[in-house]
């Protein structure tokens, strides 16, 4: 997975991106094998995305918004893990197969 947990919920952290647009971020990231090892390199995936009509084009940010967005990322992440919380995303080989769209679609046909 190009994205690590970390960017993933640094791009959360960002105003105007929620799970959808995040999701379309990652997608774009992993189609073309874009690594992400810094702000910058987030900054760019989210202006290639624009560019690439995935995006809003009024999702654009500073580097310093990004550097900001990382670190109240970081600061979930670790009052997280203090508190022994786990955290995994849906990209996650763990992520558990009962919780994806599909599945839980077809548990509620099975209630129904």
């Amino acid at each position: 997975m190009p994205i690590s947990n970390n960017y993933l919920f640094t791009l959360l952290q960002l105003p105007g991106i929620g799970v959808t647009t995040a999701n379309k971020i990652v997608r774009y990231s992993d189609s073309q094998e874009i690594e992400i090892s810094s702000a910058i390199d987030l900054n760019d995936l989210i202006k290639a995305c624009i560019d690439n009509k995935l995006i809003s084009n009024k999702l654009q940010f500073s580097n310093s918004d990004i550097n900001e967005a990382i670190n109240k990322a970081n600061n979930i992440i670790d009052k997280s893990n203090e508190a022994d919380i786990h955290i995994i995303s849906k990209y996650d080989k763990d992520y558990p197969q009962n919780l994806t769209i599909g599945s839980l679609n077809n548990n509620i046909n099975k209630i129904l």
